[in-house]
């Protein structure tokens, strides 16, 4: 079944690179939280979104005065370099003094001691470095993004692709995904609403 497919797979962790450079015929279908981008839809093909991450602004648990990217003119931010994170936080915070990390890790913990005013993060990235390292941090205001999660197929596998879509399709509709959503990440997390607006975004976008 495709559930069996899903816990196989999102485990690993070298089938991206795999499937697009050293063997693409080795497995045909990697499922490990992909985004499906521009740059990567060039190199392999993506089937239907089965997850979203929403992001927010993480502030000290302590910080009344940041509740919401309207509060962050003049304020720092901090992202994990190179990663989408930036590349939507230099486009859209215009006004907040960018500051670029290598390890994620230390751009918590420096949000915890007050060396960052906000660090834009996935919801689930900054609630694990809090609860994981106890660190006294809040996530604050509306979701600001979205990054889909899809499964990667090789280039001219068009009819695996499309069984994929389909049967993901199917579970969206019937309320699958958000039954596992509700029982795996909380019933306040509601997974297909979010795809619905990561998918609008991306068409606003283009």
């Amino acid at each position: 079944t495709f559930s069996k497919i899903l816990d196989s797979f999102s485990s690993r962790s070298d089938f991206f690179y795999t499937l697009k450079c050293e063997e693409p015929d080795k497995y045909d279908v990697v499922m490990n939280d992909v985004t499906p981008t521009e740059e990567r839809r060039k190199q392999v093909d993506f089937a239907s979104p089965y997850g979203v991450e929403q992001f927010y602004i993480f502030v000290k648990e302590n910080n009344d005065s940041i509740k919401g990217i309207k509060d962050m003119p003049g304020n720092s931010v901090g992202v994990t370099s190179g990663s989408s994170n930036e590349t939507w936080a230099r486009k859209h915070m215009t006004s907040s003094e960018i500051r670029a990390y290598e390890n994620g890790g230390l751009l918590f913990n420096d949000l915890a001691i007050g060396r960052v005013d906000g660090v834009l993060s996935s919801l689930f990235g900054g609630e694990k470095f809090k609860k994981t390292n106890n660190l006294p941090i809040k996530a604050v205001g509306e979701p600001l993004t979205y990054q889909l999660s899809a499964p990667v197929v090789a280039k001219g596998k068009d009819s695996l692709r499309d069984a994929i879509s389909s049967a993901i399709d199917s579970m969206v509709k019937d309320g699958t995904v958000d039954a596992y959503s509700a029982k795996w990440i909380g019933t306040d997390y509601h997974m297909t609403k979010g795809i619905d607006a990561a998918l609008a975004e991306l068409a606003e976008d283009k």
